[in-house]
């Protein structure tokens, strides 16, 4: 996923590593990890590019809050400034065919999605629909796994997920 500036104008939450971190202006510079879960971003204006096409960008309004579900990657914090660069991501107003993460949603989606000429508010409830069942499907087979700390990760990454998909 492409790197996304925010102007801090207000307030970003984002889920570090080593737990939540709010960032208001005037916050001292600092680089640190990622972790898994909701992103938050509230301000009087910002633009976010988009990672899966340069034309795309989602405009946040002022006083507006968005969340966004991030997991793993870095972020830096310079000049009222937080530039956040996840491995891996998505907008659940905004899901496009590539944040599915399984090849078989995906196909299945893209069939859907010409089959029935789905554009706009119906293409993307169809394509949170398509995330939702994906998340239930990777919770289903990782619960399934014995005990271990790749476990306790992955639950906890899915858990984040299904919180920012409602």
């Amino acid at each position: 996923m492409a790197g996304l500036g925010f102007v801090t104008s207000s307030k970003v939450v984002l889920p570090a590593h080593d737990g939540s971190l709010c960032i208001l202006p005037g916050h001292a510079p600092m680089v640190g990890l990622l972790g898994h879960g909701e992103l938050v971003v509230t301000s009087r204006a910002a633009r976010i590019p988009s990672n899966k096409q340069l034309d795309r960008t989602f405009e946040i309004k002022e006083g507006t809050e968005y969340r966004m579900y991030v997991s793993g990657g870095t972020f830096q914090v310079m000049d009222n400034e937080v530039l956040i660069l996840p491995e891996q991501g998505f907008l659940p107003t905004q899901l496009r065919l590539d944040d599915l993460e399984l090849e078989e949603n995906r196909q299945a989606a893209q069939v859907r999605a010409s089959e029935e000429n789905l554009e706009g508010e119906s293409l993307n409830a169809m394509f949170l629909e398509a995330k939702k069942k994906e998340v239930a499907e990777l919770r289903k087979s990782t619960e399934t796994l014995k005990p271990s700390t790749e476990k306790e990760a992955e639950m906890n990454r899915i858990r984040a997920m299904e919180k920012v998909l409602g």
